[in-house]
């Protein structure tokens, strides 16, 4: 199993599965071609402008939905408007304000991984990690990852979120949001407060990384299962180390050298080419994305591997292959397979446009089409007309409020523009003022709140808020 990075998805909005890159437009073919045209690479495009942001994510979700047989063609244009406006309330303003800024570029290939497939998977967090370059202290946000500094959080005496600076030499910090800047680490101080003291360079005491310059707090020689002896700085090869706590740093690697071992030691990660044996978590290959597959390094491009080689995820193999079965509890690897086909039993994930209901693939229904539980595509909902019609089929209208909306009943249908799913009945979203649940932070967007934000009240309460976008 390759090396995971740390992924800041902007796809936390809705990510739905997989895109058409290239071949005709939608519109002009029947849904069975429409399948084939998943692939990749995606046909070259110039690099997203930020005005065409949310139009060109919206459209690279939407035809990936469409190519996998999740949504009929005749309804991409109200699949795009909706992903459209949802990405519009967030990042479209940000970007026609200035307080976000796009790399054009890197996110023409997020997006064409997006359209290439069905499974995008762990390539998706390579291609789409840090599309934006984050706003300046004091702009408005939603999301850590709104700001340069990666903290969005309410100051004191304020209502709404902003990006809050990072904490300079001397300042006073916390765990949680006055974070200290590069190379700094929040230390105890007189008084029971903490500040912002330079973090110790390389030879230097430490008991965790976080407290490095180099951010690899080291094993001593013999480990005496405490803090005491650890020094900052990467461990050489050979030396004692943790492959929970590092020390090896990013071009080693923590293994145990013999099943007998007293200890895991560094050693050089393995270069591309080179003999590799599939391990569950990491498998020692050099590079980001590296991983080991037929005995060796490589780095494996999107939709390449063919029917029968050994993969790790399904975005690895060609589509509409999928990667089965990986040894889950061990995390190492499996076989490019074929879907299981309409009327099988769902041994494996179901064919393109299938669902599994009953234990048995069923072809997703679209408009009109008779339907039964959850058996329609996106935006539509099984129900009947009149009401107390004994034939259900697939309808394009959005659910009433005060229906039935949890997806055992419906599948992926949607409650009108101006209400949510609430405990499984579409209800009518908050105005400003009204009560809402906050989680965690003292901040988070609701879909209870529709386009405000569910803000914490000094009671401990939330209340929906509408705060600068």
């Amino acid at each position: 199993m390759a090396a995971r990075p740390t992924a800041r998805l902007f796809v936390a909005m809705l990510c739905w599965g997989c895109v058409p890159c290239g071949g005709p437009s939608p519109s002009d073919a029947s849904s069975d071609a429409f399948h084939s045209w998943c692939r990749w690479p995606e046909p070259a495009r110039p690099p997203v402008q930020a005005d065409e942001y949310c139009s060109e994510y919206a459209r690279a979700t939407c035809e990936q939905a469409a190519c996998c047989g999740w949504l009929d063609l005749a309804q991409r244009s109200a699949c795009q408007a909706a992903v459209a406006s949802r990405c519009d309330r967030h990042y479209g303003v940000k970007l026609d304000a200035g307080q976000l800024h796009i790399d054009g570029a890197r996110a023409r290939g997020c997006f064409g991984l997006i359209a290439a497939g069905c499974e995008p998977g762990g390539a998706l967090a390579l291609a789409c990690d840090r599309l934006f370059d984050g706003a300046p202290a004091g702009a408005s946000c939603s999301f850590n990852n709104d700001c340069a500094s990666r903290v969005c959080a309410r100051a004191p005496a304020e209502t709404c979120p902003t990006c809050q600076p990072l904490v300079p030499l001397g300042g006073e910090c916390d765990d949680w949001p006055r974070l200290c800047d590069e190379g700094l680490r929040c230390a105890p101080a007189d008084g029971g407060t903490s500040t912002c003291v330079v973090k110790y360079a390389d030879g230097q005491g430490c008991a965790v990384n976080d407290e490095c310059l180099a951010g690899r707090c080291s094993f001593p020689p013999v480990d005496d299962g405490g803090a005491s002896g650890r020094t900052c700085g990467l461990a050489p090869i050979g030396a004692p180390c943790s492959s929970l706590a590092g020390g090896c740093g990013p071009s080693r690697i923590c293994v145990w050298p013999a099943p007998d071992a007293a200890y895991a030691e560094c050693r050089v990660r393995i270069r591309l080419g080179e003999p590799c044996v599939n391990q569950s978590f990491d498998d020692g290959c050099e590079g980001l994305g590296a991983t080991c597959l037929d005995g060796h390094c490589v780095n494996v491009a999107p939709y390449s591997r063919p029917l029968g080689a050994e993969c790790e995820e399904s975005w690895q193999c060609e589509h509409p292959l999928i990667c089965w079965e990986p040894e889950w509890y061990n995390r190492r690897s499996g076989q490019c397979v074929q879907r299981a086909q309409l009327g099988a039993i769902c041994t494996r994930p179901c064919a393109l446009g299938a669902t599994c209901l009953d234990g048995i693939c069923q072809p997703l229904r679209s408009a009109g089409e008779p339907c039964s539980s959850r058996l329609c595509k996106k935006f539509l909902r099984c129900s009947s007309l009149p009401v107390a019609a004994a034939v259900h089929t697939c309808r394009t209208d959005p659910i009433p409020n005060g229906s039935v909306c949890d997806y055992a009943s419906v599948g992926w249908a949607s409650c009108e523009s101006s209400s949510y799913c609430n405990e499984g009945i579409c209800t009518a979203v908050k105005a400003a003022g009204e009560p809402c649940t906050v989680w965690l932070l003292d901040y988070s967007p609701a879909e209870e709140c529709g386009a405000l934000l569910c803000v914490r009240q000094p009671d401990g309460g939330g209340s929906c808020v509408e705060c600068p976008p």
